[in-house]
């Protein structure tokens, strides 16, 4: 075997140890893995079952809970239209239920964070549809505000 070939597999045997070692040091006591900025995938994670799970019996503290996440422009957005959504909701019997397939952490530093998350809903509703399953990919802008992180930003993205 030629030097370069030798240099080559001890390189990837170093890379493939570095990393094991650096999973290994990851997982925590229940065995799950944590993540440098896993308070932001967890805000992202329930901003988006908020947005999607919503109930026409339980409006009011659905926009709440959206709400109360809520700072920014997206805060001022939500806030504008609130009773509109409400309305719609209600008026069409909506009963969506929100579930998170997956969720990443775009960019962070230690004060905002850009995190992708894709979800899915089943939505029934006054219009004809039942338990229709629907997709979204959503990127949420996230800020931490003293002791909370809330989201500036919603964006649906293809």
């Amino acid at each position: 075997m030629s030097l370069a070939v030798t240099s080559v597999m001890a390189l990837t045997a170093v890379a493939l140890s570095g990393a094991v070692t650096v999973a290994a040091l990851e997982r925590q006591p229940d065995g799950s893995v944590s993540t440098p900025h896993e308070d932001y995938l967890q805000t992202a994670r329930q901003v988006v079952l908020d947005l999607t799970t919503v109930s026409a019996t339980t409006v009011d503290e659905d926009v709440d809970r959206i709400s109360s996440a809520a700072t920014g422009s997206f805060a001022s957005e939500f806030g504008s239209r609130a009773e509109e959504f409400a309305a719609v909701v209600r008026d069409a019997a909506v009963e969506a239920t929100g579930s998170v397939t997956e969720a990443g952490v775009e960019t962070a530093d230690e004060r905002t964070a850009s995190v992708l998350v894709a979800a899915t809903s089943t939505v029934t509703n006054a219009s004809g549809a039942v338990a229709e399953p629907r997709t979204w990919r959503m990127r949420l802008g996230l800020v931490r505000e003293g002791d909370r992180i809330a989201v500036a930003s919603v964006e649906f993205v293809p």
